[in-house]
């Protein structure tokens, strides 16, 4: 039982690594012109261009031993690798340990899907987009839990969730779109709300918009200045899934 945890734990700082470097390369990866992959080009120092070597790209113990500089240049290197791989390991353990769920394999589904939604809450935040690998990650792995778990609803309301997440928004952005002559939500909300449904079931999905939408607003004005005239409602709708999912893990 140690070991599987221990292993899970291990993988992921890893995973952690990954979804760090999708949320940077995230502009790039959506640019047609662009032929940035998530492997592709190697890691490079933000500060002097250097290529870092597999040394330097160990999950964070690469950080602790260079003392959060570059090798190359000496530059301090962004405190965000080495928070994002601490967030995912802490986030890891506490699942497993804590023994909300039944079973490893919910519990590691579980991680993946607020993972997930983590990643889309802070490419959203930094880029007013979202990510579609992302959200139909989290659909799938709501039809998962929800279709062999049972975890929060059953799979009847999950499909239901997913049609009337994808629904509500769709028609409220082309009425909008009648009034108002311009798009008023992005296609990328439809979809991560129809993942939201199919992860927690319909029947939430109004508190889900109320919470999304108070989360929303409040960043907006934090951030005026960076949004303009644009809301960060992706970033909403992520984290206010994220406390839904907390209140109904516990509540279990």
């Amino acid at each position: 039982m140690f070991l599987i945890i221990a292993f899970s734990c291990l993988l992921s700082v890893f995973y952690g690594s990954f979804v760090g470097s999708y949320i940077i390369r995230f502009p790039k990866l959506i640019d047609t012109q662009s032929n940035v992959t998530i492997y592709s080009p190697r890691s490079r120092c933000e500060e002097c261009g250097a290529t870092l070597k597999y040394y330097m790209l160990i999950p964070l113990l690469s950080y602790l031993i260079q003392r959060g500089r570059c090798l190359f240049c000496k530059k301090s290197i962004s405190k965000f690798y080495f928070l994002n791989e601490l967030f995912h390991l802490s986030l890891m353990a506490s699942i497993l340990w804590s023994g909300v769920l039944p079973s490893n394999l919910e519990s590691i589904l579980l991680f993946l899907v607020i993972v997930s939604l983590y990643a889309q809450f802070l490419i959203d935040l930094r880029h007013l987009a979202l990510s579609l690998f992302f959200s139909g990650k989290i659909l799938i792995l709501g039809l998962i839990l929800n279709g062999y778990f049972d975890l929060f609803t059953d799979i009847a309301s999950s499909l239901m969730g997913a049609f009337a997440g994808y629904a509500s928004l769709y028609l409220i952005n082309k009425i909008y779109f009648l009034i108002r002559k311009r798009e008023g939500i992005g296609g990328g909300d439809f979809i991560l709300l129809a993942s939201i449904g199919a992860l927690l079931g319909y029947q939430l999905l109004s508190i889900v918009v109320l919470i999304a939408s108070l989360f929303s607003i409040l960043m907006y004005l934090i951030g005026r200045s960076h949004y303009i005239d644009k809301v960060p409602f992706g970033s909403g709708l992520s984290l206010s899934a994220i406390l839904t999912i907390a209140i109904k893990i516990f509540s279990i």
